[in-house]
């Protein structure tokens, strides 16, 4: 699978999907780390990435929309900048 993790997501999030197989960037990776949610939004759409993020903003933003991409995680139990990936996601992320 393709994700995009979001700030204020760990960038260590990333490197552990990436250590599972899948292809993942932070978007401090891309330079993102400033931009707008839209501007997130549409780069995870044009890569076809789903993104993993904690910002309430994001499924409004795609229902506001009416937009179907891109996929969302969206992250409940983040606790402060890191997720509990080996917990949380490897469920329904397996490599």
């Amino acid at each position: 699978m393709r994700f995009l993790v979001n700030m204020p997501l760990s960038p260590a999030l990333a490197a552990w999907l990436v250590d599972q197989g899948h292809d993942a960037v932070h978007a401090t990776d891309l330079g993102l780390h400033l931009a707008p949610d839209s501007e997130i939004v549409a780069r995870a759409k044009h890569e076809a990435r789903t993104i993993i993020t904690a910002d309430l903003d994001y499924p409004r933003l795609l229902a506001v929309a009416r937009s179907l991409e891109p996929s969302l995680i969206l992250s409940a139990t983040a606790t402060g900048p890191k997720l509990r990936c080996e917990t949380d996601l490897q469920v329904s992320c397996p490599a």
